[in-house]
């Protein structure tokens, strides 16, 4: 019986695991948002002079590394990508939103430090060499950012900074850019 219970609790750790992370990069996927999300932000209180930000990050022109060097490369370059976030955002949360969109979320941060961190990551995407079959490609990102308010609520702050992502994208791509109200 003893056996029997600790076998059936690592099933159940695995399956948690499967239905909350993102099979290929490892990261948080949309069915977090909806399930654990809102509890996460309502754990941080924030100071005066602190928020939660809402990043959406796309990567930019992502089609043509596909059909350039082929849909492996690209898994790899989304892996990468992942792990560059991931080292950026050690007390915060990624989640793989879908196809080459992330979603970065920022607890109890200031708005010059969640910009930094953008631009910390966007840099140094831009910057790795991605390798695939003795190939060497890069990569950049743009990302949207917004200041999350409860009574907006999780759907709205990722619309806005989805509207702020591909602003940056009209405006030349490769940049990080605040939401506006206009």
């Amino acid at each position: 019986l003893k056996r029997q219970n600790k076998e059936l609790r690592s099933d159940m750790e695995k399956l948690n695991y499967m239905a909350f992370r993102d099979g290929l990069t490892g990261l948080y996927n949309r069915r977090y948002v909806v399930g654990d999300l809102l509890e996460d932000i309502r754990g941080f209180q924030q100071g005066e002079q602190t928020c939660n930000v809402m990043i959406l990050a796309d990567i930019d022109d992502f089609k043509k590394v596909n059909d350039t060097y082929g849909h492996e490369a690209g898994d790899r370059a989304l892996v990468c990508i992942a792990h560059i976030l991931e080292g950026h955002c050690r007390k915060h949360k990624v989640v793989r939103w879908g196809g080459e969109e992330f979603l970065i979320i920022l607890f109890d941060v200031t708005r010059d430090e969640a910009f930094g961190i953008s631009e910390g990551i966007r840099k140094e995407v831009e910057q790795f060499p991605f390798f695939y079959n003795n190939v060497q490609f890069k990569c950049s990102l743009t990302l949207g950012l917004h200041t999350y308010r409860e009574q907006d609520g999780i759907e709205e702050s990722i619309n806005c900074a989805d509207k702020a992502l591909y602003r940056g994208k009209r405006s030349g791509k490769n940049c990080s850019i605040w939401f506006e109200n206009n």
